[in-house]
C-alpha cells in the first residue's frame, strides 16, 4: 500500500507503517518486469521475488538488463 508517513498512515490505515498489498490479489493478463544488473532502485533478487509472489497473473516474465 502507499506509504502516508506515520502520521498519515495512522489516519489513513489505523497504524503506523502502511500494510503490504497483497500480491496474490494481481490476475491480470500480462505482468513484464525490468530490473537492470546494476539497478539502483531494485535488485535481482527483488524482481525475481515479485515475480514468484505474483501468483494469480497469467502471463509474467522479468528481464534481466546487463
Amino acid at each position: 500500500m502507499f506509504d502516508y508517513g506515520k502520521d498519515g498512515n495512522l489516519k489513513k490505515y489505523g497504524q503506523d507503517k502502511a500494510p503490504q498489498y497483497n500480491l496474490a490479489n494481481v490476475n491480470f493478463g500480462n505482468v513484464h518486469l525490468f530490473v537492470g544488473k546494476y539497478d539502483k532502485l531494485a535488485t535481482v533478487e527483488d524482481v525475481k521475488r515479485l515475480y514468484q509472489d505474483l501468483t494469480n497473473a497469467k502471463n509474467k516474465v522479468y528481464y534481466i538488463i546487463i
